[in-house]
């Protein structure tokens, strides 16, 4: 199933059924979250967690399908979106062909992912995230705030405790060996 996480409170949350006739069901979390911008005040956002199906033409009809949906459709123009989940888009077409015409914009770079060196597909997820999350923020004096104690941590960080916990190596292995 797909879950969506968020540290700002739930509004809402709905099930879209995106499963096309007798192939394996398939489906979208839409999450309506209440944000609060640096300014305090609070802003909605929908969130499109999708789980895609594996053919090309089946994921085309299912986004085609999430656009034409009630819940979807009535959005409004400047409603900010997320759209995210298991895509299954091994090779990338459904931005261009799909999304980008319907007013979507992908990353400004493309994310590593399989068919990469080695299916690392959740470590690039984790990567591109801390790299946003965690990226430098200038210091304003006056306004930013300084912790007595902080802990030091960045992507690549971030990438191989996921990497260390994905391999069930907490305390020894291959890491340790590396050390």
């Amino acid at each position: 199933g797909n879950a969506t996480l968020s540290r700002w409170p739930i509004q809402r949350e709905r099930n879209i059924d995106l499963t096309v006739g007798i192939l394996t069901r398939r489906g979208c979390q839409h999450t309506r979250i209440a944000v609060r911008t640096p300014t305090g005040r609070a802003r909605r956002l929908d969130v499109f967690n999708l789980h895609l199906g594996l053919s090309g033409l089946e994921r085309k009809v299912q986004l085609r399908r999430l656009m034409a949906s009630g819940r979807f459709a009535r959005l409004h123009a400047r409603t900010p979106i997320v759209l995210a989940g298991d895509l299954n888009d091994v090779y990338g077409t459904l931005g261009p062909k799909v999304l980008e015409p319907s007013g979507f914009r992908g990353p400004e770079r493309p994310l590593w992912t399989f068919p990469a060196y080695a299916p690392v597909r959740a470590l690039d997820a984790v990567r591109g995230y801390a790299e946003q999350a965690l990226a430098e923020r200038p210091f304003v004096p006056g306004e930013t705030s300084v912790p007595v104690a902080a802990k030091v941590i960045g992507p690549p960080e971030l990438e191989a405790l996921v990497d260390a916990s994905l391999d069930g190596w907490l305390t020894e292995g291959r890491f340790a060996q590396r050390f």
